[in-house]
């Protein structure tokens, strides 16, 4: 090929590049389009959780079957923890760190029992015993947000539980 040859090429892309190119430009384009509306909708549900959190704390309300309206819902709670029946959630990382969530039935003093989120400790502090200041005992008063549902995956990918190992996912 000589100098003069590289001057005269023409682009001329064939039928098939350009409809797979096409078709890669439309599927970019939806996905762009389904991330921005995304966007909104987390944003939407921030806004929801800071407007729950600013409020003040109510009672607990009797009927708990309606997932949305009690979503981000800040209550008080009177009642004592169950510490016998504490559950871990495993495989929760935290700065790097591999941990789980602690997890303990709350007895109310009405009779009901709600499950709340202790929050997350690294391995070392999996054992009750490792970490005494944790496990209050007698009547407590606490604040929490409600939270319902759990996993929201496809059920083919749900990880199993291990209730004799007290390890939940």
């Amino acid at each position: 090929m000589t100098e003069g040859d590289l001057g005269q090429r023409q682009f001329r892309p064939t039928f098939w590049a350009s409809l797979v190119t096409l078709a890669a430009l439309i599927t970019l384009v939806a996905l762009g389009s389904w991330q921005w509306q995304r966007l909104g909708e987390k944003e939407a549900l921030i806004a929801e959780l800071k407007a729950r959190i600013a409020t003040p704390a109510a009672s607990l309300p009797v009927d708990l079957s309606d997932p949305e309206a009690i979503r981000f819902l800040k209550v008080n709670l009177v009642g004592r923890y169950l510490h016998d029946k504490e559950m871990r959630l495993t495989n929760r990382v935290r700065d790097k760190v591999v941990g789980l969530h602690i997890v303990t039935p709350f007895e109310l003093t009405d009779g009901r029992v709600i499950l709340v989120d202790r929050g997350w400790v690294p391995l070392n502090l999996e054992s009750p015993e490792s970490r005494p200041d944790s496990l209050l005992e007698g009547p407590r008063e606490v604040t929490v947000l409600l939270r319902a549902g759990g996993f929201s995956g496809p059920e083919f990918l749900r990880p199993v539980n291990d209730p004799l190992k007290n390890t939940f996912h």
